[in-house]
């Protein structure tokens, strides 16, 4: 879920620029692809307070049967068909009333991305976080095997025994967790926002204020 940050500042490189703010609503850039919903905007999608349900779980099920659940994960799939699998389930709460981490609202986001840049995913991170930010060993796959440079270990999931990954499909994460990269690469991204490469600073600082999101205060 590093992607999520990747992403994140892909978003708000376009408030930086003044085409979005943090109230632009999904239905203003991609209207009827969440019925009855036009109105989450992208603060609550990045914040994981937009109440869209998770499509991992419509897809995977309840993960009773492990093997069902790792055959899940190797069909290529559409972003589009990720949202349609996340709405059939109930909407969590409210936009804006409550807190739920769900990956759905990163592909949104990212689908957002697309639509007003005209350029897939992939080529946004290109041009304006892996190559800013100096990362030479990230990509962002999205059809086919997620681990084919020997600058990455196979993946393995481990439960009663190990599976392997390695032909698993990273479309099943897209924007919010598809890209792959190497701890350098990651390290780098995260000086990079800081020393000015990725953002100014107020989109920086928008970046960094905790949002309360209702939890209790430690005791």
């Amino acid at each position: 879920s590093v992607t999520k940050a990747m992403v994140s500042t892909l978003a708000m490189q376009e408030v930086d620029r003044g085409r979005w703010s943090l109230d632009t609503r999904v239905g203003d850039v991609l209207p009827g692809l969440l019925p009855g919903h036009d109105d989450v905007t992208l603060e609550q999608l990045l914040s994981h307070r937009s109440g869209l349900p998770d499509y991992i779980f419509a897809i995977t099920g309840d993960g009773t049967d492990l093997d069902e659940f790792i055959a899940a994960l190797y069909p290529d799939r559409t972003d589009r068909e990720l949202v349609r699998a996340a709405l059939t389930q109930d909407w969590l709460f409210e936009p804006g009333s409550d807190f739920a981490y769900s990956n759905t609202n990163y592909v949104v986001v990212g689908m957002m991305l697309e639509k007003v840049n005209r350029t897939r995913m992939s080529s946004l991170l290109e041009r304006r976080v892996f190559a800013p930010a100096g990362m030479r060993s990230s990509r962002f796959p999205t059809t086919g095997r997620t681990f084919t440079s020997r600058d990455h270990l196979t993946d393995y999931a481990i439960f009663e025994r190990p599976y392997n990954l390695d032909r698993a499909s990273s479309s099943m994460f897209s924007s919010a967790g598809a890209v792959v990269s190497t701890a350098p690469d990651i390290a780098s991204f995260h000086r990079a926002p800081l020393a000015g490469r990725l953002a100014s600073k107020a989109p920086l600082a928008q970046m960094l204020d905790a949002v309360a999101c209702g939890f209790p205060s430690p005791a």
